[in-house]
């Protein structure tokens, strides 16, 4: 169709509203009822666009091949599905450790792991190992891993990682630390949720 990048970011937001007050989550609905209320989010999307909407300034994931691919749009909630096990994390782990290295306020949050597994993960990816590896390593992994350690040190003021502990999966202790985070940042270029069906809303 002729929807713009902007619109369907708008779409999504609306989506994840929707989740939040239980609209769609839990009901039994048809395709033409689907298709008119994504007609219709899709409509909401455009006259918000007149007005100003959301910015069409991009936010650059670091990762030329992925930045060709993914436009995301600041102020948009951008939402990635696939099935699991297909590297969704792994993916979302990569752009935010890309951004964070490039200069970019990012912040990363897990409803699955503890902030110590995900900067794990961040510290396998630079050293070019498996998470296999990172958790048993040998000595020459080991070096890999300290050099990945330092690379993260060197910009420790432009990323937050919270794990499951910090929020428990609690939407409004997560809007009250993504506000924190935003000020203590001044300013957010991503904030990465990763697996917000896990939030109680």
């Amino acid at each position: 169709g002729k929807e713009s990048p902007a619109q369907l970011c708008e779409f999504l937001e609306s989506y994840v509203r929707d989740l939040a007050t239980q609209t769609i989550q839990g009901t039994n609905r048809g395709g033409d009822e689907v298709l008119a209320s994504t007609m219709e989010s899709v409509e909401r999307a455009e006259q918000d666009l007149e007005k100003g909407g959301v910015s069409r300034e991009r936010v650059l994931y670091a990762m030329p091949w992925l930045d060709g691919f993914l436009r995301v749009y600041r102020g948009g909630i951008h939402a990635l599905g696939a099935f699991t096990g297909c590297g969704k994390t792994a993916l979302a782990l990569q752009a935010f450790t890309s951004q964070a290295l490039g200069g970019q306020k990012v912040c990363y949050a897990c409803t699955e792991s503890s902030a110590n597994e995900i900067m794990l993960r961040c510290l396998a990816h630079l050293a070019g190992v498996s998470i296999e590896e990172a958790l048993e390593p040998a000595r020459a992994i080991v070096e890999k891993l300290r050099k990945a350690a330092n690379q993260i040190r060197a910009v420790k003021d432009n990323f937050i990682i919270w794990g499951e502990e910090d929020f428990e999966s609690d939407l409004d202790k997560f809007c009250y630390l993504a506000s924190a985070a935003r000020r203590k940042m001044d300013g957010l270029d991503m904030l990465y949720l990763d697996h917000f069906y896990d939030l109680d809303m």
